[in-house]
């Protein structure tokens, strides 16, 4: 049989006022000596304020799923440190897509640059100014005039112009351009957010789900914004050399045929 543990009044008011005194001694040793758990429970405050007070920085949040892939050393525009300044390039890339079918007739070209191995024309179409960029080697013959030039259109993939500008034989665009600087000057043309022009945080360039959904929902589009880049520089070739190709391989094969 059990049985329960009873106490008397002068008893338990003892125990009350020994309970009370070893809660006030205790106190003290917590906030004078900090004691345990008094280093804990310091610990939980200051996270606890830290969440509290610190703002919210939007490139914080977005800038690591936005910048991804890798870029190389030489670029052509600097690197952009927050949202305005990413809306900005984009917008330069902006190309309304019902004016890609009338594109070569109507584009004017407007002047171009060279500066070492990279070619650039500007052109204007649609009330607005542009830039074609690309590589250009002369060609390697020294026998001849180069009375004729070549457009190399790259493929898909990242930074395909650059592997083959520098004959890289491991990328799958093999010695295209071994190939035609025997005879013609020749020029790689330079996509939007590719090799030198790509929009980048001084690591790593802007991924493409960025850029595609911001031209779509302006009614742009990226592939046109390329090609009709392929043709101011093909205008301007036919302004200046007898003979004019526009080659390609895989995705630049299909838009050197369009």
């Amino acid at each position: 049989m059990s049985r329960k543990l009873k106490f008397s009044s002068p008893a338990r008011w003892g125990l009350i006022l020994a309970l009370f005194f070893l809660a006030v001694i205790y106190g003290f040793l917590l906030g004078k000596y900090q004691v345990f758990p008094a280093r804990i429970f310091q610990k939980i405050s200051n996270t606890t304020a830290t969440k509290e007070t610190a703002p919210y920085e939007r490139n914080a949040e977005i800038f690591p799923h936005a910048f991804k892939k890798a870029i190389i050393k030489q670029q052509v525009y600097p690197a952009v440190t927050n949202l305005s300044e990413i809306s900005a390039q984009l917008d330069t890339l902006y190309f309304p897509a019902e004016e890609f079918f009338t594109a070569y007739e109507r584009l004017r070209l407007i002047g171009e640059q060279r500066d070492a191995d990279v070619f650039r024309v500007d052109y204007q179409i649609a009330g607005r100014q542009y830039s074609a960029f690309s590589y250009r080697r002369d060609t390697a013959s020294p026998t001849s005039a180069a009375g004729c030039a070549t457009l190399i259109i790259p493929g898909s993939g990242k930074n395909q112009s650059t592997p083959i500008f520098q004959k890289d034989l491991g990328n799958y665009h093999g010695d295209i351009l071994s190939v035609f600087e025997l005879r013609c000057d020749s020029y790689v043309l330079v996509k939007p957010n590719e090799d030198f022009l790509a929009i980048h945080d001084g690591k790593r360039k802007l991924d493409y789900d960025f850029i595609l959904r911001y031209l779509l929902n302006k009614g742009g589009s990226y592939s046109a914004q390329y090609l009709v880049s392929s043709l101011a520089l093909t205008k301007y070739l036919q302004e200046h050399y007898a003979e004019v190709y526009v080659a390609g391989l895989s995705q630049g094969g299909e838009a050197a045929l369009l």
